[in-house]
């Protein structure tokens, strides 16, 4: 697995996800990345699913308008996103937050357990922060 930066596609998890979607998965496929967190539980979650309902969340925040990164590794998804006829149910924005603040509460408990560099969870943490504000701000009523 290769990571090589904090922003939500600067993985390969992410950017694999990505093309699920574009490729014929949509947002059946955001949905079902969602899930896989929200129902984990107690269970513990593994990166590959984090990464991709990150990935997830992401992708309902462009489809409200609320685009982040935008590069090379956004470019296909981004695509899809402008052409896309979707719409975003308010439950769907609320699935996104909620499996949001799973991945933080696991990555909180992970970085206590191991003593991690808290300098590098810092930066991700700024990023998937700002993911969540982005879902905030462009939330359907």
């Amino acid at each position: 697995m290769g990571r090589w930066g904090f922003g939500i596609f600067e993985n390969d998890y992410a950017c694999d996800f990505k093309y699920v979607v574009v490729d014929g998965g949509g947002l059946a496929a955001v949905e079902q990345a969602l899930d896989r967190v929200v129902s984990s539980g107690d269970r513990y979650l593994e990166v590959s699913e984090a990464d991709e309902a990150l990935a997830a969340a992401d992708i309902i925040a462009r489809l409200l308008g609320a685009f982040g990164q935008q590069d090379a590794y956004t470019e296909d998804i981004d695509s899809w996103v402008k052409t896309s006829r979707v719409k975003v149910s308010p439950a769907l924005v609320e699935k996104a937050r909620e499996a949001i603040r799973r991945i933080l509460a696991e990555h909180f408990k992970i970085m206590a357990e191991n003593d991690e560099n808290t300098e590098d969870f810092a930066d991700w943490k700024r990023e998937v922060s700002a993911l969540s504000d982005r879902l905030s701000a462009s939330a359907p009523p």
